[in-house]
């Protein structure tokens, strides 16, 4: 029984990063290059003249149950309450990994299923004529992309999706590390590091910022800079030890 509970542990861990990497290449392509490429905007430019019968209201509330469901997701896996309710089950070690696939889950139906609200373009610096700042854009969020996965392997990468709990729980490492580990965590939660910039600046360089785009920028903004942030149950548990 303990084979099989760590090969599924092992297979949890590996699913996450899987997930984990598939769903960075759909973001990136969702937040920058399908809107960036010529047939994007060729795409988006035929739907928005065919778009205005569709009904405004229920769109919007359909892409923002979706965020929603993405934030509390988000939010409530991340609370000490639940971390505690994997360690007493004896499921501590898988406890990151879940929370990687259930969040890549929720951010896929985001990105799989939201919905264009019509009728309504927030700003529109495209021209058919020049695609000068198209390409420039083009470069420049390829770069951004760059920097958030750089700056994300930069900080405990293994332990950001789940691998290292997974490995070190059948290693039995020592106390010591797990400080250490504790104590990069808050400093990088603590401050706003390049790679949430350059996320930033990917939700809002974007040559038609449409009303789904808006939302989308102004929920992962918000959340980014303010729902990130290092709790007292973090200091205590790094105190504690």
């Amino acid at each position: 029984m303990s084979a099989v509970f760590k090969i599924f542990s092992i297979a949890i861990s590996i699913l996450g990063w899987l997930l984990a990497t598939k769903t960075v290449f759909g973001l990136a392509r969702y937040l920058s290059f399908e809107w960036l490429s010529w047939t994007g905007l060729v795409d988006f430019l035929c739907v928005e003249k065919f778009s205005c019968s569709q009904p405004f209201f229920a769109a919007l509330l359909w892409n923002l149950s979706l965020l929603l469901l993405f934030v509390l997701q988000h939010s409530f896996m991340a609370t000490r309450s639940w971390k505690n309710l994997f360690e007493t089950v004896g499921f501590g070690h898988v406890e990151r990994s879940m929370y990687v696939i259930a969040s890549c889950v929720t951010l896929n139906l985001v990105l799989d299923y939201f919905d264009p609200i019509p009728c309504l373009t927030v700003w529109n610096f495209h021209s058919m004529n020049s695609l000068l700042l198209n390409q420039v854009l083009y470069v420049v969020h390829a770069v951004l992309w760059a920097v958030v996965v750089l700056s994300t392997l930069g900080m405990q990468f293994l332990e950001f999706i789940g691998i290292s709990q997974v490995f070190d729980y059948y290693r039995s490492p020592s106390v010591a590390p797990e400080v250490e580990s504790h104590q990069v965590k808050i400093s990088d939660n603590n401050m706003c590091h390049s790679g949430i910039l350059c996320f930033v600046l990917i939700l809002w360089l974007c040559p038609i910022m449409t009303a789904e785009r808006f939302l989308v920028s102004t929920v992962f903004t918000l959340y980014a800079l303010f729902g990130n942030r290092v709790t007292y149950y973090d200091y205590a548990e790094v105190k504690g030890q």
